[in-house]
């Protein structure tokens, strides 16, 4: 048996609190020797639940398996939920560092999230490891000091993948995206080098469709215009829920016979509820569940463990990912020392090249982005089910 590290789920007052393998709901009690603090900030609730699911079950698995410990020492973990914005993320992180006070937080796995969480963690220097989306902010005027990644930053989705498409469709290209932060991000990181290459936009304004976040379910009129236009392809940016619908509605528009791309679509847990309609499409992403290295042979066995009726997904893989960096980080502070939000900082500072699921990656020195791979992907059958399939590498990347 797995022993369990302690965890308590804070969804709202003490009077709500979820609590596994803790007695008491006091959140303040005087920290023991030998442990650290760990905060996990993720979607429990709202579009992005799915997420918020397979990062968590991934970090708690990581910790499982090495016996309720990072960098040998015993986690307590806090979790808050995200939500869809900050009217939800903001308050929560506040708890988990004022109230929870813990050493680290993980998680914001929305990139708009992520900019209303980074300005408090950066006053109360409490070390940020996200592992959602990150917009880019060297132009921001932010402080990294306290700022870490183990997902990607927004700006390397579409620059990854826009002189793929460039070569490849003879033509336009119609863009579509959730009108936030990180639609925005994705778009823009796109549409510059596809446009520098002499790429074209289908798009009759000459820009992305925006679609109201999170409320946009219904694509219809959208896959209408794409269809009406010159373009030969689609490019799309959807995660979560409004993933599932996108891709079911394509496969039954006007629209289905223009190649369909994109960043995240069929990602994760919505690519069963997709189906067939997802067969066939192309996706950038970081990862995949067939890479062929030793520890992502390691990661998808353990993920089965718990989780043997879907993939190992990018979400799950950067959770995974977040909990190597702090076991790894924690591990330089030695034994008789406290851990300190400091430490974990600068031991964070001080990690070289982690061999990843992914492959092989190390923090940008400025930034802490993963300089990392990008692959193509192409939703394929693999036996009963269907699977996001590595067609080919594209570029790698930093921040």
């Amino acid at each position: 048996m797995k022993y369990r590290a302690g965890r308590k789920i804070v969804t709202a007052a003490c009077g709500l609190l979820l609590l596994t393998s803790l007695a008491s709901c006091s959140v303040n009690d005087k920290k023991s020797p030998g442990t650290v603090d760990v905060g996990l900030l993720t979607p429990l609730s709202g579009a992005l639940k799915e997420v918020g699911a397979d990062a968590k079950d991934a970090f708690d698995r990581y910790i499982d398996v090495n016996d309720g410990k990072l960098g040998g020492r015993k986690i307590n973990l806090s979790i808050r939920d995200e939500g869809d914005d900050p009217k939800t993320s903001l308050p929560s992180a506040k708890k988990l560092m004022q109230d929870d006070n813990v050493d680290v937080i993980v998680g914001a796995a929305s990139s708009a999230n992520y900019i209303a969480v980074a300005p408090e963690a950066t006053k109360a220097e409490v070390p940020l490891l996200g592992y959602g989306g990150q917009p880019p902010l060297d132009d921001a005027g932010i402080d990294f000091k306290w700022l870490w990644q183990t997902s990607f930053s927004t700006s390397q989705l579409g620059a990854s993948i826009a002189p793929y498409i460039k070569d490849k469709v003879d033509g336009s290209v119609y863009t579509i995206a959730p009108d936030y932060e990180g639609g925005k991000a994705v778009m823009g990181s796109f549409i510059k080098p596809f446009m520098e290459a002499g790429g074209k936009l289908a798009n009759a304004e000459k820009e992305p469709a925006w679609t109201p976040w999170p409320k946009t379910m219904d694509f219809s009129k959208y896959f209408e215009e794409a269809a009406a236009s010159d373009a030969k392809a689609i490019f799309a940016y959807y995660g979560g829920a409004p993933a599932i619908e996108f891709v079911k509605q394509y496969a039954k528009s006007p629209a289905k016979d223009i190649p369909l791309y994109g960043a995240f679509l069929t990602e994760g847990a919505v690519l069963e509820a997709q189906g067939e309609a997802a067969e066939g499409v192309q996706t950038v992403m970081n990862y995949a569940p067939d890479i062929d290295n030793a520890a992502n042979r390691r990661f998808v066995s353990e993920w089965s463990e718990i989780n043997s009726d879907r993939p190992t997904s990018l979400y799950s893989m950067v959770g995974w990912d977040a909990a190597l960096v702090l076991d790894q980080a924690i591990s330089r502070i030695p034994l008789d020392e406290e851990v300190t939000p400091a430490k974990i900082n600068k031991a964070m500072g001080e990690l070289g090249t982690i061999n990843s699921s992914r492959g092989s990656w190390q923090f940008d020195e400025e930034l802490h982005i993963p300089i990392q791979r990008w692959y193509l992907r192409t939703v394929a059958k693999d036996g009963p089910s269907l699977t996001n399939v590595v067609t080919e590498d594209l570029d790698t990347i930093g921040g």
